[in-house]
């Protein structure tokens, strides 16, 4: 069995019934611990593997780790954590503005409750970022840690267009992300391929490159080079079935179920945490706050 990390594909009409065994020696640390000598007995055709999850909830959806199967269903989505975050924004922050003649760059005169952070804002959305940056440069309190930020996410902006262009401009940047951990993925595949993976590789590069498949939060099953399943959320149990049924052992793939790899937004995370906390030094310690760090 070789998990990947989602697309249309044609449901598996065979009406094999598969047995799940106990598992308990799996070492993925999510995976549901079943009671020992349980199994369930489960026709692979009752997963209907036809039905696109992403009709009926976008743009993403998972489902809880259940012990016992059953259909999935609308009622049983829940929201991501991109969702949840999305949804636990706060309103935008009071607006500070600095009425004397120079830069405000001393901690001691900071209006009350004044803060660096963008409740309101999604990390990711680098361009509010940067116009809100602008707008706090233009606000003139401590103005060079904004000018620091606003050249942080001019260099994701660079680094996210200099990737991009390797790609058709209609891909999101999630999408593009993944596709250049397969194009990795790929190439090692050619050197060895015990598994048998690079003809699913190739179909899902395919896929994702031609619009046909997007990076939604859903999985979807491949073998072979085939796609066998529509979007939908991950189950462990229907993972058994389904791994169970195409001897998974070669060729079989469940594409999203991996976290998209770490953009370069986020390895550069640390650097701007980093410089923040320079800055708080050097200004607590009453240095002069306008003197760049080294």
């Amino acid at each position: 069995m070789n998990a990947g990390d989602g697309g249309p594909g044609p449901s598996n009409g065979a009406s094999t019934s598969v047995t799940l065994v106990n598992s308990s020696s799996r070492s993925r640390v999510d995976a549901p611990q079943w009671e020992e000598n349980r199994s369930h007995s489960i026709r692979i055709d009752a997963l209907d593997l036809g039905r696109d999850y992403s009709v009926d909830k976008e743009p993403t959806a998972s489902v809880k780790k259940q012990n016992k199967w059953r259909p999935l269903s609308p009622g049983k989505i829940k929201k991501t954590k991109e969702e949840e975050k999305a949804s636990e924004r706060g309103p935008r922050n009071k607006k500070w503005v600095n009425d004397e003649d120079e830069p405000m760059t001393d901690v001691k005169k900071l209006p009350k409750g004044w803060t660096m952070e963008e409740p309101d804002l999604d990390p990711d959305d680098i361009s509010a970022q940067i116009n809100r940056a602008k707008e706090r440069i233009a606000d003139d309190i401590m103005p060079f840690a904004f000018k620091w930020k606003l050249e942080y996410y001019r260099r994701i902006r660079r680094n996210q267009r200099r990737i991009k262009s390797r790609w058709p401009d209609t891909l999101s940047w999630q999408v593009v992300q993944r596709l250049e951990s397969l194009r990795k993925i790929r190439r090692d595949l050619l050197q060895e391929d015990v598994y048998e993976q690079l003809p699913n590789v190739d179909a899902i590069i395919d896929r994702y490159t031609t619009g046909r498949l997007n990076w939604t939060g859903l999985v979807t099953y491949w073998h072979r080079g085939e796609q066998i399943s529509q979007p939908r959320p991950f189950n462990w149990v229907e993972f058994e079935v389904i791994n169970d049924h195409h001897n998974g052992k070669n060729g079989f793939w469940v594409e999203g179920v991996r976290i998209v790899p770490l953009s370069q937004h986020c390895s550069l995370q640390l650097d701007w945490k980093f410089t923040w906390l320079i800055f708080a030094i050097l200004a607590l310690s009453s240095m002069d706050p306008n003197r760049k760090p080294k």
